[in-house]
């Protein structure tokens, strides 16, 4: 096993939330595969099923079946019963992460590429810094390629001010599909994770802050996928909604551990 200033390198557990993505999926699972089995750090990649049909779910069993003959380090799938949403998928497989050191999530479309995410797990081992969680951004910097609708590019940066006045977490895009974070982290902060949608991502933030870790934003390539699942109205209502709920709930905490 290699080692990193005499202890074990760091072993990071990926996990890809899907949702009916047979056909957006492999492609992406296939350029991470050969990205990251070149790395001398260990990676774990699960695939976390969102209920969906039987068809799908056979398509990506024999997809995984397939690409696992050559790459041991993507684990069995994860198939839950129903759709539950993104939140609650990434909330079971991280809760999978083992002994893991990182965990770590992305989009199933591809939209954060596969060298970005190769490209952060570089950085998160040469910094070797357990008390920051990173999450990526789709901030239009020298250097960086953002593709993205415009209405789309709207109505995030319409949200992320919303979460800065209602949960008060200044942030440039808190809706960026790759976010690595401690587990140790994650074990201190899950049983106060609720949201199951969209607005996991919200809510993670919120709660990795008032545990004291450093959030800090990290710009990568992103271009939008056909195919999203995303709904701008009905989606964007519910993650409004629950910014609220968040808020609430994130004063509980805040009475309960001044009190404890």
């Amino acid at each position: 096993m290699k080692h990193l200033n005499n202890q074990p390198l760091p072993l990071f557990h990926l996990v890809i939330p899907c949702y009916e993505e047979s056909k957006r999926l492999p492609s992406y699972l296939s350029e991470l595969a050969s990205l990251l089995k070149t790395k001398e750090y260990r990676t774990h990649i699960l695939v976390v099923d969102d209920g969906s049909s039987e068809a799908e779910r056979k398509k990506l069993r024999d997809t995984l079946h397939e690409m696992r003959k050559n790459n041991d380090f993507i684990v069995e799938p994860l198939f839950l019963e129903c759709n539950r949403g993104k939140g609650f998928a990434v909330r079971s497989g991280w809760s999978a992460g083992g002994s893991a050191s990182w965990l770590a999530f992305a989009d199933a479309d591809g939209a954060t590429p596969a060298q970005e995410v190769v490209r952060v797990f570089d950085m998160i081992i040469a910094h070797n810094d357990s008390s920051r969680c990173f999450f990526g951004s789709r901030i239009r910097m020298l250097g960086r390629s953002v593709e993205r609708h415009w209405k789309r590019h709207v109505t995030g940066r319409i949200y992320a001010t919303l979460v800065g006045f209602v949960i008060n977490e200044s942030i440039y895009d808190s809706q960026c599909g790759f976010k690595v974070v401690p587990a140790e982290a994650f074990k201190m902060i899950c049983s106060i994770l609720k949201e199951d949608r969209f607005a996991f991502d919200s809510e993670l933030i919120a709660a990795l802050s008032d545990a004291g870790y450093q959030l800090e934003e990290i710009p990568v390539d992103w271009q939008d996928i056909p195919g999203s699942k995303v709904s701008l109205l009905k989606d964007s209502a519910r993650m409004v909604k629950s910014l609220f709920y968040i808020r609430k709930r994130r004063k509980k905490w805040m009475l309960s551990n001044r009190d404890s």
